[in-house]
């Protein structure tokens, strides 16, 4: 009977985590990485933990990029 409970409860435990691990990935995939954290692991890192601190540090500088890429469109068709 304990060895049925205790397994119950490390099954329990398993789906937990998968379900929150899924959660966070399907979370991370909704929300659009800005500009400057595309390419720079410590600044996706900050406006993941924090993006309120990213936006102080790298706000200008995205939109600086934003306003470079509006301006100036890539031809995809040509």
């Amino acid at each position: 009977m304990d060895a049925e409970y205790s397994e119950w409860v490390i099954i329990g435990l398993g789906l937990m985590s998968l379900i929150t691990v899924l959660y966070q990935y399907l979370r991370s995939r909704k929300r659009k990485i800005p500009l400057s954290a595309q390419n720079d692991v410590k600044a996706k890192r900050l406006w993941q933990c924090d993006p309120q601190a990213y936006q102080r540090k790298f706000g200008d500088i995205d939109r600086q990029l934003q306003a470079n890429l509006e301006k100036n469109p890539k031809d995809e068709g040509t």
